[in-house]
Order: structure tokens, then sequence, then C-alpha cells
């Protein structure tokens, strides 16, 4: 029962993670996704401000610290990398130079189950 809980707590979690901003309004085609959320250690949510170029590679991410609620810095560097290395747009020269977008990962901590 409790894994069901905890099943049903990231389904719902992941119906928030997403990209948004203005790549997402234009309908940018994502060629290499991630995971946007995951179990980790420290629950919430971290939210990034990405830049992408016209050939699809995102060349800024920066934490948005207002909208994040996870203060972890080893984890928020592990996840900006993540972004900028595993997350790619399809390329479109009709784009702006430098599409914005955003991206929120979301975190959930595992609860095992103790026999009594």
């Amino acid at each position: 029962m409790k894994f069901l809980l905890f099943f049903c707590l990231i389904f719902s979690s992941s119906l928030y993670s997403q990209l948004s901003g203005d790549i997402s309004v234009d309908k940018r085609e994502v060629i290499s996704d991630i995971i946007y959320h995951s179990v980790g250690k420290h629950p919430g949510i971290l939210v990034f401000d990405i830049a992408v170029n016209r050939k699809g590679k995102v060349t800024g991410c920066t934490l948005n610290k207002s909208l994040s609620t996870i203060r972890n810095t080893p984890m928020m560097i592990d996840n900006k990398n993540k972004i900028l290395t595993e997350l790619t747009f399809a390329p479109s020269n009709s784009a702006p130079e430098f599409h914005q977008g955003r991206v929120t990962l979301n975190f959930n901590i595992l609860i095992k189950e103790t026999e009594n």
C-alpha cells in the first residue's frame, strides 16, 4: 500500500515537471530529453532558466533561486550539468538566437518500510 502511495506521489509530481517559457510556447522539439522527476535526499524542486541556441544546444543554465526550494549545492551543480550536457532541442533557423525557457525538476524522498 505504501508503494502505491509513493508511486502516486511520484506520478502526480511529474505532472508539474516540465519545460516552460518561450521554448515551450513555440513548441521547440526536444531531441534528447532528461528525467524531470527523481528520488533524492532532499525533497523539493530545482528550477533552472535556460537558453538554447539555433543548433539546439543548451548554452546557458542558471538556477532560479526564487522558484527553487532545494538549497543543496552539489544537487544544484549535478542537475545543472545534466541539463547542459544531456538536454538538446531540434535545430531551428527561425528560433531566436538564444531561445529562452525554464526547466523544473521535482525530487521526492524514498521512504523505506521497516519491519516491526
